[in-house]
């Protein structure tokens, strides 16, 4: 069947087709509920290489048990209102530049979820403030469920495109393309999954 296909350039989402100097065999992988990759020859013939289980039900079953929201919906609405930053140690919070010699911008992840590991739980943060009878409410707590969204959507899509860059090396793939009911064409994914293809193979591959 027909699908829509995106690329990512220049910090843009764009609608794309299949290239027509696409090479083959390209890597395909599809994001479930696990992950499978899959090389795929022609219109006929594919063959699966390798998989991970750490998919879309791991990312919403944690996020089920860490945050408020229900439904896979929700989680993408509130990713993209988060700030993962409050919850993620980055580069920046290590160095307080990028660190230019190994190509890291001072914005990228250096330890998902190091902050939370370091800051007060929020449930504790609570009753402190319960016992404190503070009404002023102008404190916040440390992070906000958007925040965990934001870094755990970015933390699996992020990994899944390493991973994908990783196999494609192994394979000698110059083409990635990625599908799946967790990818949905949403902004955020596109863009997390296309930057890691692009960070990780130092541009040699596309996505």
């Amino acid at each position: 069947p027909d699908c829509d296909i995106f690329t990512f350039k220049d910090d843009n989402i764009i609608p794309s087709t299949l290239p027509t100097d696409l090479t083959r065999p390209y890597l395909l992988v599809n994001i479930g509920s696990g992950v499978s990759f899959f090389q795929v020859f022609d219109n006929r013939r594919c063959e699966r290489i390798t998989g991970s289980s750490f998919g879309g039900s791991a990312l919403c079953g944690l996020l089920l048990l860490l945050t408020k929201a229900r439904t896979f919906d929700e989680m993408l609405e509130l990713a993209d209102k988060g700030d993962n930053s409050n919850v993620d140690k980055l580069i920046g919070d290590i160095y307080g530049v990028d660190y230019t010699r190994i190509g890291m911008k001072m914005t990228a992840v250096a330890s998902t979820f190091c902050k939370a590991f370091s800051k007060e739980p929020r449930s504790q943060y609570h009753l402190s403030r319960i016992a404190e009878n503070d009404a002023s409410q102008t404190s916040k707590p440390p992070f906000s469920d958007a925040d965990i969204c934001h870094s755990l959507v970015f933390a699996l899509f992020n990994n899944v495109g390493q991973l994908a860059t990783l196999q494609s090396r192994v394979h000698d793939n110059a083409d990635i393309y990625f599908t799946g009911p967790y990818v949905r064409g949403h902004p955020l994914i596109i863009r997390t999954l296309c930057i890691a293809v692009r960070y990780y193979s130092g541009g040699e591959k596309r996505a």
